[in-house]
């Protein structure tokens, strides 16, 4: 398995029509406004080729929904003039007001819950990057505690979706502030460059991705509260492996109060094993002398 998918509950025909007005004043997060964001990221299309769709989905009641929809499409924003709650933004001003609304457990001026769009990117991820398959047998950990090993069960080919998770506690990795699943990677063309001299922020391609976050799934959420109000966070969005919910919670975190329970399966295993100063990345153009996990050299 090498790819994701987010599947909303079976929507129902919606009972009566409702205004497009309405759907834009929903909150971020509910069905109404992920509603208005689908069909807009669609209408981006034209109407020859999604025109269809457009009229199937508008007939459907998307209440039971608790998610935000994050895209992008080919396009020229004014920042100055973007405003989430009367209209869908794109690329990373989307992404930023996203994330000034989800309330999280770390500060907001960690730079753990910081997204960077970088020109160089490898020189800022070097550091950052760790083993998809997370197998290597040579990596020793000279912690003092050794911690548990989660395996994910995938297979070793990566997957072509991208996986954005802020944990709670970027040592422990076992609760989730919030979680994105895109087909966006870390590039200008999919969130788009930085602002210009004339305020504009300039985005080249089509993407499309949900974020989910512990506070949707609240008891003050669920009966239509405000997100993010005191006494409104009794929700826990929990790493899964091999499964969709978790069979238990650790001790440490049940104490804390939480009434709902939210499993987020992860597409990679944890703890994460970075690579080693020695490690070389593989290039077709290039000689291998070390057999690698199936026991192959590559002579270019």
């Amino acid at each position: 398995m090498t790819q994701a998918v987010w599947r909303s509950p079976l929507l129902p025909l919606q009972k009566q029509s409702r205004s497009s007005s309405a759907q834009a004043q929903s909150d971020i997060g509910t069905g109404g406004r992920f509603k208005r964001d689908l069909l807009t990221y669609l209408k981006a299309y034209g109407p020859r080729k999604t025109g269809g769709l457009v009229q199937q989905l508008t007939r459907y009641d998307f209440d039971q929904i608790r998610a935000a929809l994050v895209a992008s499409v080919p396009s020229k924003q004014h920042l100055a003039g973007l405003d989430s709650d009367v209209g869908t933004l794109w690329g990373w001003p989307a992404l930023k007001d996203l994330m000034g609304r989800i309330p999280t457990q770390r500060p907001k001026d960690d730079s753990g819950g910081q997204a960077h769009i970088v020109a160089q990117q490898l020189q800022y991820m070097r550091p950052h990057l760790c083993r998809w398959a997370g197998d290597d047998s040579n990596y020793v950990d000279l912690s003092e505690d050794t911690p548990t090993k989660y395996e994910a069960g995938r297979g070793r080919a990566a997957p072509h979706i991208k996986t954005y998770i802020r944990f709670a506690d970027r040592n422990k990795m076992d609760s989730i502030d919030w979680a994105l699943v895109t087909s966006a990677n870390l590039s200008t063309q999919a969130w788009g460059a930085a602002t210009n001299p004339s305020g504009e922020v300039r985005i080249s391609s089509w993407e499309i991705g949900v974020a989910v976050w512990p506070d949707l799934f609240s008891d003050a959420s669920a009966r239509g509260h405000e997100r993010g109000a005191p006494g409104s966070a009794n929700a826990l969005m929990v790493p899964c492996f091999k499964k969709d919910q978790p069979d238990s919670i650790p001790n440490h975190l049940d104490s804390q109060g939480q009434t709902t329970v939210v499993g987020f399966r992860m597409p990679y295993d944890l703890p994460l094993t970075p690579y080693r100063a020695s490690d070389e990345p593989w290039c077709a153009t290039a000689t291998h002398h070390l057999p690698d996990w199936q026991g192959q050299s590559w002579i270019s």
